[in-house]
């Protein structure tokens, strides 16, 4: 199964670095890897440069900032049976991939599904920082009925939480997050 992975990005060369990193231990290999780059420098198509010779990546400059944009910029160009949507501030276990596969091969005619995925513990310092920021959101987080640190709910970088569950087995979504595979159509 060839899987094309399509990553919007905006001004995150340090994080694309982490997730391409993490792409490149995949222990199965995706079809290709295009980049669609929103930022306005070009610190972005630098880095991917230093991936070429170990991703299949495909550099694309888009001057339109929006992450739906870029997803359907890479779906009309993919060359390959599966798309994953992958956001620019998140790593990848080393199975991520292969995990997509073996879901294709147990359930052929799912529309998509969603695996593991992490978000780097430098997220929250970023966000909070340590001592009295990280206390005074955690008391607003809580008066507001934001509490993101629940054990079950994740902290995405952009301080919103979902809750997280792992499962051995496929279940029924509305919804899945930014991460997200799907069969493409033509």
């Amino acid at each position: 199964m060839n899987i094309s992975v399509i990553i919007p990005t905006l001004h995150r060369e340090n994080d694309i670095k982490v997730l391409l990193d993490s792409i490149t231990v995949q222990t199965k290999k995706p079809y290709e890897v295009i980049l669609i780059d929103q930022s306005d420098d070009d610190k972005t198509e630098k880095l991917t440069k230093t991936f070429q010779e170990q991703l299949p990546v495909r550099y694309l400059h888009s001057a339109r900032k929006s992450g739906s944009h870029c997803r359907n910029l890479g779906i009309k160009i993919m060359m390959g049976e599966v798309a994953s949507f992958l956001d620019d501030d998140t790593k990848l276990l080393p199975d991520y991939l292969a995990q997509i596969e073996n879901f294709y091969s147990e359930f052929p005619d799912a529309i998509g599904g969603m695996s593991k995925i992490i978000n780097h513990l430098e997220y929250q310092e970023k966000l909070l920082g340590k001592g009295t920021i990280h206390l005074l959101y955690k008391m607003a987080a809580t008066f507001f009925g934001l509490d993101t640190f629940k054990k079950g709910f994740l902290v995405l970088p952009s301080g919103r939480n979902i809750p997280f569950f792992e499962s051995e087995r496929p279940v029924n979504a509305q919804w899945l997050s930014g991460v997200k595979i799907g069969r493409a159509h033509v």
